[in-house]
């Protein structure tokens, strides 16, 4: 009987992917993208803040580098295409990022990096990406 009672719960506990709000049935424009993306770039960034260990925002520093900088390199390709020439970031981005580096965690992050120098490292990454810079690629 308990077996049972169990497997009613299980089977009436939504699962990870049934209960995440569902994606837009239409495609985004290109600033609805560039938008999408710096919001993602503060997301990213206040994961690594906000992270409980050295090590995992270390991870997390590695994680947002590659995938930002492959979303990085399809929108300059989008823009360039469609020969957008500056793209300035959403007007609430500057102020959201000022608001999220004076946070006490944000504060603490360079004396994080001063111990850790994998950490250290993986930041030097990230801000050297220049992933807070979204122009048209340059032509090769």
């Amino acid at each position: 009987m308990r077996y049972l009672l169990a497997l009613l719960l299980l089977a009436a506990t939504p699962l990870a992917a049934q209960s995440k709000t569902p994606l837009p049935t239409t495609p985004l424009t290109t600033a609805g993208r560039v938008t999408q993306y710096y919001q993602d770039y503060l997301a990213r960034l206040r994961e690594v803040y906000f992270a409980t260990g050295d090590p995992r925002a270390t991870a997390l520093l590695s994680t947002a580098t590659e995938e930002l900088s492959a979303r990085r390199r399809g929108l300059r390709a989008e823009l360039k295409a469609a020969g957008t020439a500056t793209v300035a970031p959403p007007p609430t981005w500057a102020p959201e990022l000022a608001e999220l580096l004076k946070t006490p965690q944000a504060a603490k992050f360079a004396d994080r990096c001063r111990r850790n120098p994998a950490l250290e490292t993986a930041y030097q990454r990230f801000v050297d990406a220049g992933l807070d810079k979204l122009t048209p690629a340059e032509s090769r």
